[in-house]
């Protein structure tokens, strides 16, 4: 059986931004993408549309001052969904945090 092509989007996506690609990880939203972030924090939320999911990266960058990493831990996607689940690490001045989302 073949992944679904949904998946192996998500798997690009995932491997340019653990290259620090962000722009090439954009490279393939949509103007209807829509990133649903969870917690309390600055990045909480849903970021609809391109402009706001480039923001969104950006903002992650920033904020972690570039030293962030995502493990796939799974993907999974239909022809209207997409979602990954991660366990990501962040740093900030100094601090670590490590979260699954």
């Amino acid at each position: 059986m073949t992944e679904h092509p949904n998946i192996e989007l998500m798997s690009k996506v995932y491997a340019a931004f653990g290259t620090r690609r962000r722009g090439n990880a954009g490279s393939y939203w949509t103007e209807d993408a829509v990133h649903h972030y969870p917690g309390h924090n600055p990045l909480s939320g849903e970021h609809k549309g391109l402009a706001e999911s480039i923001a969104f990266a950006n903002k992650i960058f920033e904020l972690t001052e570039g030293k962030l990493r995502m493990d796939v831990l799974e993907i999974g996607a239909s022809d209207n969904h997409a979602f990954a689940l991660l366990h990501t690490h962040y740093e900030r001045k100094g601090v670590c945090w490590r979260c699954r989302s």
